[in-house]
């Protein structure tokens, strides 16, 4: 339940990469929300789809690879419906 969250300016939606977070989250970037775009980061990062399906993942992954993963998230939020391609 989003409702306490719908009127913040500033809030950010980050659901799994699963087929459940994808529809919640393709829901509610057609109604101008901010989302993360799950498909453009991982294709701008060349991972695997099926290998990274939360932030735990990111960070772990990000750990393993001695890599900084976490500092460039911000710039995979979108409220921009044209982008529900890169969900």
């Amino acid at each position: 339940d989003i409702s306490l969250f719908e009127d913040l300016q500033n809030c950010r939606f980050f659901y799994d990469n699963d087929d459940a977070g994808i529809k919640k989250a393709r829901l509610l970037i057609k109604d101008n929300k901010s989302v993360f775009l799950w498909k453009k980061f991982l294709e701008d990062y060349n991972l695997e789809y099926e290998k990274i399906k939360d932030y735990g993942d990111i960070l772990k992954y990000s750990i393993e690879n001695k890599l900084k993963l976490h500092k460039v998230l911000e710039n995979y939020f979108s409220t921009n419906s044209l982008q529900i391609l890169f969900l």
